[in-house]
């Protein structure tokens, strides 16, 4: 825990499959990762750059054919719980025991399988050696935790994909003794779908925090607007859209507003360059991807297929004069605050659906908001679907792309809204959820 924590260190175990907020001191923290051979290892411990000496992450290897390449439920979640048990080594597992965490914290709905293949592990351990207090013994043992749970749900799955997710995430809301989602709309969604039957649960909102490589980068002094270096509006001629390319996130609106401005002309008399970020595999990738080159056709334009890591974002963002982000609701939308970061102003929508306009706020002048009243329907390139509910959206973009003062007002607010909301600001607002857990743990033992 940080500096003012009790002169007590609570200890953490954090069952999950990404290291815990920096910050966080004397923890342990479980994370899956994929390996390439099941003769491998099953686990092994490692250290991140800039984490406290004390702070030691396990990684539980998978084998390659239950690998992370998606987080849903057909992820490798079960092989994720086995190692995270069964598969762990003896020293790791005592290690765990003498550690004897006061809280747990995972990371979304399959970090609950694992802590609890953890603490069966765990508690046989402490039978074996005589240790085991009277709750290891008690009659729900197979799915009592050997600490308090706090359910960290990045994604609510359960919003796209009820049937396979709804149970899994409402199990893991049951179990847990405190809940953060990522913005105001997934906590009413929690607290109206998932909670447990006659129990009033109160998620707590923890904005994610801009990743720390990418505010190192953003707050160079080469991207300052007092340098020479810095990047001038005029200088920008990207419109960018990088979100993932699935459904919910409703990449077709972009295409919309593409095909809407090709058909004016606007795209050459703005000089305006289009830029479709397509890592994402699959089919429906692979068709947004087809779309978009029929909707830009003749048009100087973009796509970009790698996967960008820090200096990638800030090569793309730093040639962005407007960041489009096409979903009514999304969890978050990392990329709007990343994009901020190098000066790239952000239009979103409106009313809060969307987490990262609650960190950059349009009332602070550090975003542009938009009004989308198109309902989910198919989508040609073509323009032979029905008429375009959204032709006043598209026309606010044109006029935001038209002036400059405006971009590089709001571009400047963006970034320091950006990146004011680090690393460790959000390590604060996690290490207080927990306390806040531990503390009542303690009051009602």
């Amino acid at each position: 825990f940080p500096e003012n924590a009790p002169a007590r260190n609570s200890r953490v175990t954090n069952s999950t499959r990404r290291p815990p907020p920096a910050g966080l001191d004397g923890a342990d923290a479980i994370s899956g990762v994929p390996s390439n051979s099941l003769e491998r290892k099953q686990s092994r411990r490692t250290h991140y750059p800039g984490d406290p000496p004390n702070l030691v992450v396990t990684e539980i290897l998978l084998s390659e054919d239950h690998k992370w390449g998606r987080l849903d439920a057909e992820c490798g979640w079960r092989e994720f719980a086995e190692r995270a048990g069964p598969g762990l080594e003896e020293d790791l597992v005592r290690g765990i025991a003498d550690f004897d965490p006061d809280v747990i914290l995972g990371v979304d709905w399959s970090s609950l399988p694992a802590a609890r293949s953890l603490s069966r592990r765990v508690r046989s351990l402490k039978r074996r050696e005589g240790t085991a207090g009277e709750d290891t013994l008690c009659d729900n043992a197979p799915t009592h935790l050997i600490a308090p749970f706090v359910y960290s749900n990045f994604r609510v799955f359960t919003r796209s994909a009820p049937e396979a997710h709804a149970k899994l995430e409402a199990d893991a809301v049951a179990a847990a003794r405190g809940v953060l989602v990522l913005c105001r709309e997934d906590a009413d969604f929690v607290a109206e779908r998932l909670s447990p039957p006659g129990i009033a649960v109160a998620p707590r909102v923890v904005l994610p925090p801009l990743r720390e490589d990418v505010r190192l980068l953003a707050e160079s002094p080469a991207e300052s607007t007092e340098t020479p270096d810095a990047v001038s509006v005029s200088e920008r001629k990207y419109l960018t859209c990088c979100v993932r390319l699935s459904p919910e996130k409703e990449p077709e609106n972009f295409l919309r507003l593409c095909r809407w401005l090709a058909a004016r002309d606007a795209l050459r008399s703005a000089s305006l360059v289009p830029v479709l970020c397509a890592s994402t595999r699959g089919e429906y990738a692979a068709s947004v991807r087809s779309r978009f080159q029929e909707c830009v056709r003749g048009n100087e334009h973009r796509i970009v297929t790698e996967h960008l890591d820090a200096k990638g974002l800030r090569d793309l963002f730093r040639a962005t004069k407007l960041n489009y982000h096409p979903c009514r609701k999304d969890a978050y939308g990392m990329t709007v605050v990343e994009a901020g970061a190098f000066g790239a102003p952000s239009v979103a929508q409106r009313g809060g659906g969307v987490g990262a306009t609650h960190t950059l706020r349009e009332k602070d002048g550090a975003l542009l908001g938009m009004d989308l009243r198109m309902t989910e329907r198919s989508f040609s390139s073509s323009g032979s679907d029905d008429a375009d509910d959204d032709e006043a959206a598209h026309a606010e973009v044109l006029k935001h792309a038209l002036d400059a003062a405006t971009l590089a007002r709001v571009g400047a607010a963006a970034r320091r809204a950006a990146t004011a909301w680090d690393e460790a600001a959000n390590a604060e607002a996690v290490a207080r959820a927990l306390r806040d857990v531990i503390d009542a743990h303690r009051r009602v033992d």
